[in-house]
């Protein structure tokens, strides 16, 4: 009976994705989301944060900038966008070497 009910829970908590491995997201998912943040698609940029919490302050590697999402809704002046990351925890504080290459 015990062993049943292990069993059970494991199942039940792989279902709920306590033992499930984070996913990472695609290039075109990260460019999307800097984009997103960028044109201030909100829903876009929301799902985004759902599915991939940890990556809030992905960089845009996949092009010249290396632009963050926050970076990219600040310079815009898009501050609903700018509160929605900061929730989040995006770090004000990321480098942004890249930018500044010459």
């Amino acid at each position: 009976m015990l062993k049943k009910f292990f069993v059970f829970l494991f199942i039940a908590l792989c279902g709920v994705g306590v033992f499930a491995k984070s996913s990472t997201p695609t290039e075109a998912e990260i460019s999307d989301f800097i984009v997103n943040a960028r044109d201030c698609n909100k829903n876009s940029v929301q799902s985004f944060l759902k599915k991939y919490p940890n990556y809030v302050d992905v960089k845009n590697e996949y092009e010249d900038s290396g632009n963050t999402a926050l970076i990219n809704a600040t310079s815009q002046g898009h501050t609903d966008i700018v509160s929605l990351l900061l929730k989040a925890k995006s770090d004000v504080n990321v480098n942004m070497e890249k930018v500044y290459e010459a």
